[in-house]
């Protein structure tokens, strides 16, 4: 449910109230806090979204569309569309939820000695 569906039934439902019914303001100011709240948890999930995009990015991943087409490659992009995080693989673009592995990342270290005889 987005923002706008949330508003949609709300105003739905003051709109539909019998006007010589006293108004329950609790009840209307608990409505004001549940938007508040969804508003404040979708805002976060972005914020969540963007940072695994990003963090993707340079990395391997194996996707998976929803037509059950795969791929694999090095994410070259990550995009916000407004509402979704997407990524791109090989010129396609695949939400975060098609993802299915990342190929772990090997760290070499390199070191050298010297040594005085």
């Amino acid at each position: 449910m987005t923002q706008a569906d949330f508003l949609k039934v709300l105003v739905a439902q003051y709109s539909n109230q019998i006007p010589t019914d006293s108004q329950d303001y609790n009840q209307f100011y608990t409505d004001l806090m549940n938007l508040s709240n969804y508003t404040a948890i979708q805002d976060t999930s972005i914020k969540v979204g963007g940072l695994s995009a990003q963090q993707l990015i340079g990395k391997t991943v194996s996707v998976t569309d929803s037509s059950g087409n795969s791929d694999s490659g090095t994410v070259d992009a990550a995009t916000f569309d407004g509402t979704s995080w997407s990524i791109t693989v090989n010129d396609a673009s695949y939400t975060l939820g098609e993802v299915t592995s990342v190929a772990a990342t090997s760290t070499t270290s390199t070191s050298s000695s010297t040594s005085s005889e």
